[in-house]
């Protein structure tokens, strides 16, 4: 069985982008992500309807990251520390060796 641990949070920098942990600075981005109608009509998620549930969100997120359950960045350009879009691992498979990954908008 292979070990996991998120601990440190891998934080990946390009010439471009930094994929970095969520953080709850990050609300508003996501609350506009989350409750845009259109953003999220083949997503199959309820909409966000406060910041609230941004909130709620992000620390859901980053508990399943201290559970070593998911990984989940907050893609940012790197001249920037501004949310743009979002990307996540989960769904982690021992027997497999695998996991399942979405590129979030």
């Amino acid at each position: 069985m292979l070990s996991r641990s998120f601990s440190p949070f891998p934080v990946l920098i390009t010439e471009r982008l930094t994929l970095r942990q969520l953080h709850i600075n990050d609300e508003q981005e996501i609350f506009t992500l989350r409750s845009d109608p259109e953003i999220n009509k083949y997503l199959g998620r309820q909409l966000s309807n406060t910041i609230d549930d941004a909130r709620k969100f992000i620390n859901n997120i980053n508990e399943n990251i201290n559970q070593n359950e998911s990984l989940y960045w907050a893609i940012t350009l790197s001249h920037q520390n501004i949310l743009v879009r979002t990307i996540c691992l989960f769904a982690f498979s021992n027997k497999n060796d695998n996991c399942k990954s979405a590129l979030n908008y």
